[in-house]
Parts: structure tokens; sequence; C-alpha cells
């Protein structure tokens, strides 16, 4: 079991560097995000991320014994830190913290290696420039629910690896396998190479999505907030539903779409896989 790095000062290389993964230009530098409370480290010891820090509030160091987590950096050669309260909030998101954060690298998945992740039938989802972070969080999220194998972010999307998309993820985030792709031609020619259609939501034309087979084998593409899906991908779709609703309603939020679509989806899917059994 290696020793705990203290750090006593705001000057102090490995405190600036984390402190400075607060903004989206430098996560994307340092291929490095955080992740904060006992729960969230707890899910980075065995995600697909490599842990480089474990910063530990003094006042909690109890958080290494009570779930062990010296086994785990150990395996990552992640180094373990400690600092008082005063500097931890510094580089915590959260108002009132737990006392514990990991730093974790990333190296972004080829398209070949997403894709091989997933079952051959599988669905996933697209975010074609979304922005919210916590709609991207909550939806990536929900499609984990719903059993969706993957998430698509089109270039122009919000940041995944923000403090407020990793907590509203609740954990998803670390276990699904995510990619960003440049544009709809690329979106095209993946759903092409591995027979998935391309699923939009259209209030003007598009067919209640009950009456649509979401079952399987879709790219479910949610739209920007305030745009919608674009023109591109919308031309190109292979299926178009809507969310029938009444009264003066035009819309609903993304994420509350996204969560109706997908979760329909999955009914879909149990009862197709009912209906196999009984055959």
């Amino acid at each position: 079991m290696r020793g705990i790095k203290e750090i006593t000062s705001k000057d102090n290389a490995i405190f600036k560097l984390i402190k400075s993964l607060k903004v989206r230009k430098y996560r994307i530098r340092e291929a490095l995000f955080v992740v904060e409370g006992p729960k969230q480290v707890i899910e980075a010891k065995s995600s697909r991320y490599d842990l480089k820090y474990l910063v530990v509030r003094q006042d909690r160091l109890g958080y290494l014994k009570d779930y062990d987590f010296f086994d785990q950096v150990d395996r990552h050669d992640c180094t373990v830190i400690s600092m008082d309260e005063r500097l931890f909030k510094q580089i915590s998101d959260t108002e009132n913290n737990q006392g514990i954060l990991a730093v974790l690298s990333y190296e972004p998945l080829s398209e070949k290696e997403f894709m091989m992740e997933a079952p051959s039938d599988s669905n996933m989802l697209v975010l074609d420039k979304l922005q919210d972070p916590g709609n991207i969080g909550t939806l990536i999220r929900t499609a984990e629910g719903a059993g969706f194998k993957g998430v698509i972010l089109l270039k122009g999307s919000g940041d995944m690896f923000s403090p407020k998309a990793i907590r509203a993820a609740g954990g998803a985030m670390l276990r699904m396998p995510v990619i960003m792709i440049d544009d709809a031609n690329s979106l095209r020619r993946l759903s092409d190479e591995f027979s998935k259609k391309l699923v939009v939501t259209d209030v003007e034309s598009g067919v209640a999505y009950y009456d649509a087979d979401l079952s399987e084998n879709i790219f479910l593409v949610m739209g920007n907030e305030g745009h919608g899906v674009s023109k591109e991908i919308m031309d190109m779709a292979d299926i178009k539903i809507n969310i029938p609703t009444e009264g003066f309603l035009e819309s609903l939020n993304v994420a509350t779409a996204g969560a109706v679509l997908m979760m329909d989806s999955l009914r879909q899917s149990k009862n197709k896989i009912g209906r196999g059994k009984r055959c």
C-alpha cells in the first residue's frame, strides 16, 4: 500500500491541475475529468476509465478503509492525495461536498470499438447538438435503464464530462460506451454499416411513437433543445415519430421526450421477447 500525498498549498501543481478541470477546455486538453462522492468514486474503480488521482478531505480519510480503495488504486497506478477542507472546497463542484473525488483519464473509443461493445441488435441513443449538461446526463442515465447499449454525440453537443452531466447521469456515464462523431454523414455511414435505422422525432409528420417499431436496431436521435433534430439528419431519417399530446402543449422537454421513447422501446422489446417465448 502506497502512502498518501498531502497537499497543503494552492500553488501545488497537482492542485492547480485538478482545479482547472472545472473548465471544459482544460478537461479536453488534459483528457481528464472529475467524479465526486463515494458512490461515483466506487463506480469509477471498475469503470472503463483509469483512476489518476484519488483526493480525500483530511476529515474523510476513513473512506479509504471503509470502501477498500487502496486495492483498486494500486491496480490503476493512482496517486492518493489528502488536503484540508479549505483546499478541497476549491476543487469540488458541489456546495456540500462529501469529501472525496476522483480524477479519471480517458481515451476516445474508435467507432469500431464502440459498435463492437454492443450486441448486434441493440439500440443506441444519438444526441444531436444538445447543450444542457443536465439533459445530456439524464438522457444517458435513461438510455442505460431502457437497455440502450451506447450513446453517440454529434460534434457541437455539450460536454458529457461536465460535473453537472456526470451527476445527472448517476453513474451511467461511467458504464455506458460513448463516442463523438463529426456530422450527419458520419452518422448515416455508421448506421448503414451496422444496419441500424435512424429514428427522429418530427411533430409535424411523424407517426405516433407507439405505432413504430422501436424494439431493436435503432439509432434514436434526440435533437437540440431549441431547434430539434437538424435538417440534415431529418432528411436522411428512416423513421419519423412524434409523441401525441393534448391541450396547448407544443412539445416536451427533450429529456422527458427521450424517456418516453426509450422506455417504450424497452416495452416493445420485452413484448417481442414474450411473444417469442409463447410460440
